[in-house]
């Protein structure tokens, strides 16, 4: 396990000298006696923030994590800021002195600690254990390991996660969903002439259709959120109005909502169950890329992911919401009478174990 590089950064929470931001920045000498600069270099960095007994209460009262190096003070030469990321607070400070009277951060830390230094090393143990006792606010955060578990228990085969995505085209009430394959192991193969993804690595599947596309909020807040209700809403609903309507005995007034949800979403009932489309894609291939235009723009958004991005490395986990994806929009040339909206998913770049033999039924 890595070596894990541990702070108290001193910060006033009320009437301090310093340009700080609480869980923001923190800001510092860098050119003077009190030059921090090099207790900022081994990152990343966990931190405390104490504020000190002399004009405040003298207690331990959050955590955060520095992932970046300090810049430049462009009105003071001789200070610096530190970018604070991933900040936390104590639902309870924790007193610098224990129930004896003593310095607990002095009586853990005999080597480093000079309360003279307002930046200064501390053990790992000596910061979980104050984390602890300040009651730290904690959240959920979810692995980016989680889009292979998931995609793994969610998508028994590449059939299952192709029918899939063909579900999600019928839900975005398309006519038409057209799936091609190049480059296929274990199928007859063609000319390359024949092909019109040659520039992308094999295989490749392709899944089109002219459905409602998505916008920008759809792709972020639905597409890119793992277990979003943006879909699986219509279907609770349904469900809630049948039990409702089974208890009145008035199954006609469910009847007229089932009816009217058929109306709103192209005469079907939506068919997409937990959002698995995008657990397919990864199923499918490494690499992805989304085209998709919704009606009245003229522009298609595109979307691309490299799923390896997803991989720990060296052992050290991933925060899922931590890997960026690139989402950017392109303006079309011309579009056609007939189709106004759509969306196309390729998915490229053979992965270990991928198998695609027979009919898809």
């Amino acid at each position: 396990m890595k070596k894990r590089n541990c702070l108290v950064l001193t910060q006033y929470r009320e009437g301090d000298e310093y340009n700080d931001f609480i869980g923001k920045f923190y800001h510092f000498p860098s050119n003077s006696k009190k030059n921090y600069l090099s207790a900022f270099q081994d990152l990343p960095i966990e931190f405390i923030y104490y504020e000190p007994a002399k004009k405040g209460e003298g207690v331990f009262y959050g955590y955060g994590k520095i992932h970046k190096p300090p810049f430049d003070d462009k009105r003071d030469k001789d200070f610096s800021f530190i970018e604070i990321s991933e900040y936390k607070s104590f639902a309870k400070p924790v007193s610098y002195k224990d129930a004896l009277g003593e310095v607990i951060e002095q009586k853990y830390n005999p080597e480093t600690y000079n309360s003279n230094n307002a930046v200064r090393k501390i053990s790992p143990e000596f910061l979980d254990n104050i984390c602890m006792d300040g009651q730290l606010l904690v959240n959920f955060s979810a692995d980016a390991h989680l889009i292979k578990v998931l995609g793994e228990q969610l998508i028994g085969s590449e059939k299952v996660g192709i029918l899939e995505l063909v579900k999600n085209s019928i839900d975005a009430n398309a006519s038409y969903c057209k799936i091609r394959f190049e480059k296929i192991p274990n199928l007859k193969s063609m000319d390359s002439t024949v092909y019109k993804y040659n520039d992308f690595e094999c295989p490749v599947i392709v899944i089109e259709d002219d459905g409602d596309g998505m916008d920008k909020d759809i792709i972020e807040n639905g597409w890119l959120r793992p277990a979003s209700t943006i879909k699986t809403e219509v279907k609770e609903k349904l469900r809630k109005e049948r039990e409702k309507a089974e208890k009145s005995g008035k199954l006609a007034s469910y009847n007229t909502i089932v009816e009217q949800i058929k109306k709103e979403n192209g005469g079907r009932i939506p068919l997409g169950e937990k959002g698995v489309g995008r657990f397919a894609t990864h199923r499918l291939g490494r690499k992805l890329l989304i085209e998709t235009k919704p009606k009245n723009i003229d522009f298609e958004n595109i979307l691309s992911i490299d799923w390896d991005d997803f991989d720990s490395k060296d052992g050290i986990p991933k925060d899922l919401n931590r890997i960026p994806v690139k989402l950017t929009r392109r303006h079309i040339s011309q579009e056609s009478d007939k189709v106004k909206s759509w969306t196309k998913i390729i998915i490229f770049g053979g992965k270990e174990g991928f198998e695609l033999t027979g009919v898809i039924q």
